[in-house]
């Protein structure tokens, strides 16, 4: 690997590293004693590594309800994966991608720097991502190796730069003002947003809700969500069958595998939840070093379950609504006779699911939490299937899709003008 590639994916890229750097800069720009630093500096690594295991361990969990969506729906279709477009990309454009991130990261701090927008993106993990994603979209459309270097750098660092800024109006008065996102789901925010309040009440939320004392476990959302979970598996299962089911069990008899896994879920939060709380303790007060000396009025950009602590329940709500949803939309591609048809994403059901039920819950309460996601998984099953053709050539070629809901927007509309030049 070249020394752009590992600057780009195992220091920027490398989410942990990144936040060490963060907190290190800004302890020191806050003239901290040594050891207040080095506390720091290890509170902000490990609650960022206790984040990833909880993460890890949900992954797991939902990762097999994927081939069971499949197996029910009994169709086949491209299968969205951020995944596999950055490793099919870094085995073809590793240095481009690399460097287009690296000028996006730098192009960020300047404009973060110079404009009225603060917002600075250090979610590495999905800074990489993306620049593989834009690399690979555009390179599909036959962009020489100059120019694609350029313009994927700035492609990488608008999105950067402007997606803080934006999310942060739709967070700042609902959930905090303290932080930012920056993840490429603009557009699901937005929508979320914009019909939360037209079909719920804010005040009716998870977060506030009214039971009868035999059922206060329902408050307690660790336990709601092992119970439900558990449910909502099994009853998942039960509609894949037994023999389906079994291919992802390891030998495990397949009931206890899918009661198991409602509880596992469950954990899973509980421990994300737990590295969150001691990760933003440290990085969110560092970061004001930086906000003071290098870049005034900066607004740290984060990732997604940063904002899960603000409402546990609606996480587990905002997955399985917009999961159904993505199953109702792949439903009616085949009935509307699309070319191409688009399964759902369960990884990034389950992420972009949570992060909108929190909004929902927020911005309408309990019936929006319900009913948004739902509503918004079957608009970006939508918008895939339409978007798929238009990704440029590499990625067709691959059989790739990417799965954030603003590539698809993206996609549709500039691959749409590209294939019109190209």
């Amino acid at each position: 690997m070249s020394i752009l590639e590992i600057i780009a994916t195992q220091v920027i890229g490398e989410p942990v590293i990144l936040f060490a750097i963060v907190a290190l800069i800004g302890l020191i720009l806050l003239k901290k004693p040594i050891e207040d630093v080095v506390v720091g500096v290890a509170k902000t690594m490990i609650g960022f590594l206790i984040l990833t295991t909880g993460a890890e361990l949900l992954t797991a969990v939902v990762t097999p309800i994927a081939a069971w969506i499949n197996a029910i729906l009994g169709v086949e279709g491209v299968q969205p994966t951020m995944w596999a477009v950055l490793s099919t990309g870094m085995a073809e454009y590793g240095s481009v991608i690399g460097t287009a991130l690296l000028i996006g990261f730098a192009l960020n701090l300047l404009l973060a720097r110079i404009t009225p927008l603060k917002g600075v993106n250090i979610t590495g993990h999905i800074m990489l991502l993306f620049a593989a994603w834009a690399t690979t979209f555009l390179a599909g459309f036959g962009l020489g190796s100059t120019a694609l270097v350029i313009v994927a750098g700035v492609f990488c660092a608008l999105q950067y730069w402007l997606t803080p800024s934006i999310i942060r109006h739709f967070m700042k008065d609902k959930l905090t003002a303290d932080y930012s996102l920056c993840m490429p789901n603009v557009s699901g925010i937005a929508l979320t947003s914009w019909l939360s309040p037209l079909i719920g009440d804010p005040r009716k939320n998870f977060q506030d809700i009214e039971v009868p004392d035999r059922l206060n476990w329902v408050r307690d959302s660790v336990v709601s969500i092992a119970i439900f979970g558990s449910v909502l598996w099994f009853a998942l299962g039960l509609l894949a069958g037994p023999a389906v089911v079994a291919e992802s069990t390891g030998g495990q008899n397949w009931i206890i595998f899918l009661i198991l896994h409602g509880v596992k879920f469950s954990a899973g939060v509980a421990v994300v939840l737990y590295g969150v709380r001691m990760l933003l303790g440290e990085i969110v007060p560092a970061f004001q070093g930086i906000a003071k000396r290098v870049i005034p009025g900066a607004v740290l950009a984060l990732d997604y379950p940063t904002v899960y602590h603000f409402s546990p329940t609606a996480v587990f709500v905002g997955f399985f609504s917009k999961l159904f949803g993505a199953i109702v939309g792949t439903l009616l591609q085949l009935l509307a006779g699309l070319p191409v048809i688009v399964l759902p994403s369960v990884f990034m059901d389950f992420w972009d699911g949570a992060l909108l039920g929190v909004f929902a819950d927020k911005f309408g309460g309990r019936r929006a939490a319900l009913l948004v996601p739902f509503l918004v998984g079957i608009v970006v099953q939508f918008i895939w299937a339409l978007a798929y053709p238009h990704t440029g050539g590499f990625l067709t070629a691959n059989a790739l899709a990417m799965d954030y809901p603003d590539t698809g927007f993206i996609s549709l509309i500039l691959g749409w003008i590209m294939n019109l030049f190209s």
